[in-house]
């Protein structure tokens, strides 16, 4: 009998286009495990993994019953909040997004983004700090 309540890791979509951002979602469902009364739980060591293997592919982490609980999760993967959350390390190695579903469900998406050492990198991120300062004067 169903409860009208979609567990974690459904709903994958295998391969298809994802049309909000031009980006292609993984084929692989997140990988769960059974947790506290009857609900399955995202095994985020697994899903990290996969998504590495995979960079800068949307992949699906998990299906979440609110707003609250999703953009907890996406938050703790940008930010590789320890505990559960240490398998997306470093921070910032990740971005994460919340997309609402019906009834207030939300389901998380995450892709690994490299940190790379690449020089244009790393002088478009010494710049940022050398713009145009408040007021409209340039102090740099």
């Amino acid at each position: 009998m169903s409860t009208g309540h979609q567990h974690r890791g459904a709903g994958a979509i295998g391969g298809q286009k994802d049309t909000r951002d031009g980006g292609q979602l993984s084929g692989a469902a997140s990988t769960s495990r059974p947790g506290a009364g009857g609900r399955v739980r995202a095994d985020h060591k697994a899903t990290a993994r996969r998504l590495r293997a995979q960079p800068r592919v949307w992949g699906l982490v998990g299906t979440y019953r609110n707003a609250r609980s999703a953009d907890t999760v996406a938050s703790s993967i940008r930010h590789a909040s320890a505990p559960w959350f240490s398998a997306y390390e470093p921070a910032g190695s990740f971005e994460a997004r919340t997309i609402a579903l019906v009834g207030g469900v939300r389901r998380v998406e995450a892709r690994c983004v490299p940190l790379t050492d690449d020089a244009a990198w790393a002088d478009a991120v010494a710049a940022l700090g050398q713009g145009p300062q408040p007021g409209g004067e340039d102090r740099g």
